[in-house]
């Protein structure tokens, strides 16, 4: 009686119901696995987390039919521009030019422009999904359970949605995400490489490149720097 008075609160409910037996499945499972095969089924699994993310995006990007919202707009106008030859920034100058040029390829008759703009922060939103399961890896937490945490990202209702919109913003996540992940594993150089294509994503990418480039080496030169490389990315 109560799921045909509230039938949307329970299709949610019974979603959320089916959705937690999966995951604690899974967990089950990884846990089940003998300790020296743990690591190879974990990035096996987060391989098919990867593939999972984008599966579940499918329909609600197909659901939406058109740009959304005048951003999403503005960033065709300026891989337009940029195809063209013509000042890229005369269309937005507020938005940074990295995720208009990734976008481009759409506007060159072989690919719907908004398909292929949604793709790519899909894509995206299935990198930081696998970020995520590094960081709690990296963390101390056990395979299943930095598992489980990429799995709750990839559900987020705001985070799907988030990510078929056609903005820079997953992008820009997903890079900031790899950016802490290469402070994490001492890699300098790449986390310049990185740190700079977020700025071109988003100029609040400065800040990234701003904190974690010194901070990469100072860690290098003091005691307890393994400590040092977990708390700033969280910091």
């Amino acid at each position: 009686r109560w799921g045909q008075e509230y039938p949307d609160v329970a299709k949610k409910f019974g979603t959320s119901l089916v959705g937690g037996i999966v995951l604690a499945a899974l967990l089950l499972c990884v846990e089940s696995i003998p300790a020296r095969f743990q690591k190879r089924a974990w990035v096996l699994l987060l391989g098919v987390l990867f593939i999972w993310t984008l599966v579940i995006r499918i329909p609600l990007a197909a659901s939406i039919e058109s740009a959304y919202g005048g951003d999403a707009f503005n960033y065709l106008l300026k891989s337009r521009a940029l195809i063209d030859g013509e000042d890229p920034f005369a269309a937005d100058p507020r938005k940074a030019p990295l995720y208009s040029l990734l976008v481009s390829p759409g506007l060159a008759y072989i690919f719907d422009a908004v398909v292929w703009e949604r793709w790519v922060s899909m894509l995206a939103a299935g990198g930081c999904v696998v970020l995520v399961s590094l960081f709690l890896r990296r963390a101390g937490l056990s395979y299943s359970l930095s598992l489980a945490g990429g799995v709750l990202l990839a559900v987020n209702r705001d985070f799907q949605f988030e990510s078929v919109q056609g903005l820079s913003n997953t992008l820009y996540a997903f890079l900031v995400l790899a950016a802490a992940h290469l402070f994490f594993i001492g890699k300098p150089y790449l986390l310049s490489v990185c740190s700079a294509l977020a700025t071109l994503t988003r100029y609040e990418g400065g800040a990234v490149a701003a904190i974690l480039i010194p901070a990469t080496y100072i860690a290098d030169r003091l005691r307890g720097r393994k400590l040092l490389r977990t708390l700033i990315p969280l910091g």
